[in-house]
């Protein structure tokens, strides 16, 4: 049986706001499930349609990056970093589960970039 509030995603998204993501209070799904289906949702559909593809967004922070610094960064590197960013914003907000979410996706695709690169 499916359930009806959140169609067995494990999470629905509360009317008071839009952005932040909750477990689904009718079934038993584990967070870290939800966490993981959340991120994947999110860094293979609604950003990539905001942002462009990751490898090329990221790179172009990475480049950016570098300039700024006077180092060389690159995709991976800008990945990680901007997870770093959600976790720094955390402390501020420990409830948003967006920041959890999007630290997962920053580090999946902090990884693909790490297996591009060693495949090329």
């Amino acid at each position: 049986m499916t359930c009806p509030t959140c169609n067995d995603n494990g999470y629905i998204k509360p009317d008071n706001d839009k952005n932040a993501t909750v477990a689904c209070p009718d079934c038993s799904v584990k967070m870290r499930n939800v966490a993981l289906e959340c991120a994947k949702a999110t860094i293979n559909g609604e950003r990539e349609k905001e942002h462009g593809k990751p490898d090329v967004s990221l790179q172009r922070i990475a480049d950016f990056w570098s300039f700024y610094l006077g180092i060389d960064i690159n995709a991976g590197e800008a990945a990680m970093m901007m997870a770093l960013v959600k976790v720094a914003r955390q402390k501020h907000r420990p409830d948003n589960a967006d920041n959890y979410i999007d630290a997962i996706g920053y580090t999946a695709l902090a990884y693909e970039m790490l297996e591009n690169d060693q495949e090329n």
